[in-house]
C-alpha cells in the first residue's frame, strides 16, 4: 500500500546546497594525522592561520570551546573554570572589584609564553582523562558551533582517536524519506477486495441493494528496521571532512635521529611506531606471498584437472564449475597502522594527501595549500553571532575608524619615506652623472684638444669646400683634398723649419759677434786700466853683472864633463 513520496524541490537550503556543491565552495574541513615527531600541531596551526579557520586540538577545544558549552557538559567534562551560577556571579563581581582597585603589572612575554604552554598541557591532560562519551559530546558540540560550520576547521592533535568516534561524528542516518499511500489503495482489486471483502460479491441480482460498505481503514505506517536505517547512513553535511592530510616519514629515520637528544620521549614513541610499522609491513609481505602461492597452487590444480579430463577423453570442465571449485583468493589489504586514517580513506573515500614530515614547515604548508586550493577568498565567515562582532555596532565602527585612520597614517608615512628615498636616489643619480661627465671631460681633454688642433681645421675646410663644389664622388674628393692639404702642410712645415734654422744660425752668429765685441771691450778696458796704473816719470835702470873667476872655472869644468860623458855614450853605441 505504501510507496516513496516524491522528493520536494526548491527551498532556500536546497538552493544553497546546490550552489555550494556546484561551485566548489565547501569550507575547508581538514583532518591531520601523523606518527610521533611529525609535528602535526605545527602544520595544523599553519594551515588554520593561512585559511582563517579554527584549529581544533584537545587543548584548543578545552580552552576555547568548553567554557561556552552548556553547564551540564562543562560539569561532565570537569571544566576547571565552571562554577554554579551563584558562585560564578560572585566570583565575577569580586574579580571586577579587584581589577578596578589594582592595576595589573605588565606581563613578561617569556612568562606569558610559559603560562600558555602550561595551560595547553593542563587542557590536553584534561581531554585525555575524559571518557569516550564525554569526548564525543565535546567534539560534537565543537563541530556544531556556528563559526566552525560556516568557516570549516583543521583538526589535529590525535582527535578523534578511533574509527567508532569518527563514525559517530562524521556520519549520520538522515531522516527517513516520507512514504505515501499508493493511488487506488482504497479501491477493490480484481478479486473485489480492498483490504476488506466486497459485500455485494455472491449476492443475488434480484436482492435489494445493500448499504454501501464503510471506507477502508488506512493501513499502518511501515516501521523501519535498524538494518534499513544503517543502509542509509551518509556523511554528515556539516561535520564530515573533505580532505585528510597524512604525515609520513620516508627518510629512513634520519630526522628522528637528528632530534633524538632534544626530544627523547618523542624519539621513544617514534621507535615504537616504527617497530609497529615494520611488523605490519612484514605481515603484509608474508600474506602477499602466501596469497601468491595459493593462487599458483590453484592454477596448477586447474591445469591438472583439465589435463586429466583431456587424457580421459572427457569434455573440458565448465568455467563456472572451476570458479566454484577453485574460488579466487581474497586481496590482501594494504598496510594501515592508523585506524582513523584507514577509516577516512578506505571506508569513507575522503581524499588523502601524504606530506613528508621531515621537510621544513614552509614546504609542508605549500603542499597542504596545493591540496586545499585557493579557498580563502571564498571562505565566507558568516554573519556575526555576538554583538561585539557586529560590524554596525558603535564600538566596532569606532575600532574600524581608528584602524582606518592608523592605516592611513601608516600609508602616509610610508609614502613620505618613499618620496624622500626617491629624492635621495635622484640626487645621487645627478651627482653620479655629474661626476661621470666631469671625469669624461677630464679624460677626453687631450683627445678633444688633438681633434681641435690637428683634425678639425682640415676636415672643416674640406667639408666647406665639398658643400660648395658638390663633386660627384665626395669620398674621393675628400681624400684628394686631405692628401693635397697634407702635402701642402708638409711643404709649409719644411719651409718653416728651414727658415727657423736660418734664423737660429743668424741669431747664434750675432750672439757670437756680440760676445767677441764684449771680450774685446773688456781687454781694452783692462789695458787702459793697466796703462793708467803706470807712473810716467819713473826710470828703470839695469845694472850689468860681472862673473867671478870661481864661477867661470866651475862652468868650464861642467862643460868638459858633459862633453866627455857624451863621447863615452857615443863610443858604447
Amino acid at each position: 500500500f505504501w510507496e516513496p513520496a516524491p522528493v520536494p524541490l526548491g527551498g532556500a537550503r536546497a538552493v544553497r546546497d546546490a550552489f555550494v556543491r556546484e561551485n566548489g565552495l565547501e569550507p575547508p574541513r581538514v583532518v591531520l594525522r601523523g606518527p610521533p615527531l611529525s609535528r602535526v600541531d605545527h602544520l595544523g596551526a599553519a594551515v588554520a592561520k593561512a585559511y582563517s579557520v579554527p584549529l581544533l586540538t584537545p587543548a584548543s577545544m578545552v580552552r576555547a570551546f568548553l567554557p561556552r558549552a552548556p553547564d551540564e557538559l562543562r560539569e561532565k567534562c570537569g571544566d576547571p573554570t565552571w562554577k554554579p551560577p551563584a558562585e560564578a556571579e560572585a566570583a565575577e563581581a569580586a574579580e571586577t572589584t579587584a581589577e578596578a582597585a589594582e592595576d595589573s603589572p605588565p606581563l613578561d612575554p617569556s612568562a606569558l609564553a610559559r603560562a600558555e604552554a602550561r595551560a595547553d598541557e593542563e587542557a590536553h591532560a584534561l581531554f585525555d582523562g575524559l571518557d569516550g562519551g564525554a569526548k564525543l559530546e565535546l567534539l560534537a558540540f565543537v563541530l556544531d558551533d556556528a563559526r566552525v560550520k560556516k568557516t570549516g576547521y583543521v583538526m589535529a592533535g590525535g582527535a578523534p582517536a578511533d574509527p567508532e568516534t569518527c563514525a559517530a561524528l562524521f556520519t549520520r542516518v538522515p531522516p527517513r524519506p516520507p512514504l505515501r499511500l499508493k493511488e487506488g489503495w482504497d479501491k477493490p482489486d480484481e478479486s473485489g477486495e480492498a483490504g476488506q471483502p466486497d459485500a455485494s460479491t455472491g449476492a443475488d441480482a434480484d436482492a435489494e441493494p445493500a448499504e454501501p460498505p464503510p471506507p477502508p481503514e488506512e493501513p499502518p505506517y511501515p516501521e523501519e528496521t535498524e538494518e534499513e536505517a544503517e543502509a542509509r547512513r551518509e556523511a554528515h553535511p556539516d561535520r564530515a571532512p573533505n580532505l585528510h592530510l597524512r604525515l609520513v616519514f620516508d627518510d629512513g629515520g634520519a630526522y628522528a635521529k637528528k632530534v633524538k637528544r632534544s626530544d627523547p620521549e618523542g624519539y621513544a614513541a617514534y621507535v615504537a611506531w616504527a617497530e609497529a610499522e615494520d611488523a605490519a609491513r612484514d605481515a603484509f609481505e608474508a600474506a602477499t606471498e602466501a596469497r601468491e602461492e595459493a593462487v599458483k597452487a590453484k592454477e596448477a590444480a586447474k591445469a591438472e584437472k583439465m589435463k586429466n579430463a583431456k587424457d580421459a577423453g572427457e569434455p573440458a570442465p565448465d568455467a563456472s564449475a572451476l570458479a566454484e571449485e577453485f574460488p579466487d583468493e581474497p586481496e590482501v589489504e594494504p598496510v594501515e597502522t592508523d585506524e582513523v586514517s584507514k577509516w577516512l580513506f578506505r571506508e569513507r573515500g575522503i581524499t588523502r594527501v601524504d606530506v613528508e614530515a621531515s621537510e621544513g614547515d614552509d614546504a609542508r604548508l605549500a603542499k597542504a595549500k596545493r591540496a586545499l586550493g585557493d579557498r580563502r577568498p571564498r571562505n565566507f565567515a558568516g554573519f556575526p553571532v555576538d554583538k561585539e562582532d557586529d560590524p554596525l555596532h558603535p564600538a566596532t565602527l569606532e575600532k574600524a575608524q581608528d584602524l582606518v585612520a592608523r592605516r592611513r597614517e601608516e600609508d602616509e608615512a610610508v609614502a613620505a619615506r618613499a618620496e624622500r628615498a626617491a629624492k635621495l636616489v635622484q640626487r645621487r643619480d645627478r651627482e653620479l652623472q655629474a661626476r661621470e661627465t666631469e671625469t669624461l671631460h677630464q679624460r677626453s681633454a687631450s683627445l678633444r684638444r688633438y681633434l681641435r688642433d690637428a683634425v678639425m681645421p682640415a676636415v672643416t675646410d674640406a667639408m666647406v669646400t665639398l658643400a660648395r663644389v658638390r663633386p660627384e664622388d665626395p669620398v674621393e674628393a675628400l681624400a684628394e683634398w686631405l692628401i693635397r692639404t697634407d702635402k701642402k702642410r708638409e711643404a709649409e712645415e719644411e719651409a718653416e723649419r728651414v727658415a727657423l734654422e736660418a734664423m737660429e744660425r743668424a741669431v747664434a752668429e750675432e750672439e757670437r759677434l756680440r760676445e767677441k765685441e764684449r771680450k774685446l771691450a773688456a781687454s781694452r778696458r783692462a789695458a787702459a786700466a793697466a796703462q793708467a796704473a803706470i807712473k810716467p816719470r819713473s826710470v828703470v835702470r839695469k845694472v850689468p853683472v860681472i862673473p867671478t873667476t870661481r864661477r867661470v872655472v866651475a862652468e868650464a869644468a861642467a862643460s868638459r864633463a858633459s862633453s866627455v860623458k857624451s863621447q863615452r855614450v857615443s863610443g858604447e853605441e
